[in-house]
């Protein structure tokens, strides 16, 4: 019986997917140091997803907003109700009735100060549809988006019948207004070092020599899970009487330490372009 030729041994090889899950921080760093530098999704390092932004698909509510950002998908609504002022037992002083913006009250033309009787209260529910990556700023974008869309309808008090009476027409109801339009951002951090073993985790000066950092804009959730760092930076418009530009609301970070001033700097220079982006999807959908 002639003898079957025995072929040579074929190489071993992996699918992407099974690499990414056998070896996520080398998976990455391969393609961060690629030719063309661009990550797992397809992105370059500063580049953010765009959203996606719906308003008004709640019909019982006076406002809501559904938005997506890659696989991030989260849904707001808001519905306005009534509380009597006699409801209210207790107000600290930073919650007087008196400083409410939105207060209805009665129409005396002979009282310079007519007595309140009723608030407008929001009731907001958010619910996070699908999740991959910090989850904060696309709440956050739902959250504005929903408040841009909520109408409030015009109200008055009854002395007959003691109570607020509403109207039933939308033609009535008046916007929501705003003060300003803070975006939030968030970027991870990606260090690696090299050594006999291969790629491992930052060490304690944050890199090393043969090592570098990353920073990604917008991680998903497979690069989430490879930075160690983590900053969350919200940025607004400065108003009016405080000339213009940006300014910053608020800076998180969580994680390592690899993030100096440069690097923060950077990191609010995102998240003014950022501010941009979302400013013109947030407004496009009004």
């Amino acid at each position: 019986m002639a003898k079957q030729p025995i072929s040579a041994a074929q190489p071993l090889s992996f699918p992407p997917s099974h690499f990414a899950k056998l070896a996520p921080r080398s998976y990455l760093h391969a393609h961060l140091s690629s030719s063309n530098g661009r990550r797992p999704s397809g992105r370059l390092p500063h580049e953010a997803r765009k959203p996606q932004i719906n308003t008004g698909s709640l019909t019982h509510c006076h406002g809501s907003a559904v938005v997506r950002a890659g696989d991030n998908a989260v849904v707001c609504g808001i519905r306005a109700e009534i509380l009597n002022a006699s409801d209210i037992v207790d107000c600290t002083p930073a919650t007087k009735p008196e400083e409410l913006e939105q207060r209805y009250g009665t129409d005396e033309e002979d009282s310079q100060r007519p007595e309140i009787k009723a608030y407008y209260t929001l009731h907001i529910t958010l619910l996070v549809l699908s999740l991959s990556g910090p989850p904060f700023p696309t709440i956050w974008t739902a959250l504005l988006s929903a408040l841009r869309n909520t109408r409030l309808p015009k109200a008055w008090w009854d002395a007959d019948r003691q109570s607020v009476i509403c109207s039933p027409l939308i033609s009535d109801s008046k916007p929501l207004r705003l003060n300003g339009l803070p975006i939030a951002m968030s970027c991870g951090v990606f260090n690696t070092e090299k050594d006999g073993a291969g790629l491992v985790s930052q060490n304690a000066d944050g890199g090393g020599k043969d090592g570098k950092k990353w920073i990604l804009c917008d991680t998903d959730g497979f690069e989430e899970g490879c930075c160690e760092e983590e900053i969350t930076v919200v940025v607004r418009e400065r108003q009016a009487a405080s000339g213009r530009g940006m300014e910053i609301v608020r800076i998180e970070k969580c994680g390592g330490g690899v993030v100096g001033r440069e690097e923060m700097r950077e990191v609010v220079m995102l998240a003014e372009e950022r501010w941009k982006v979302v400013k013109e999807a947030v407004e496009g959908s009004a």
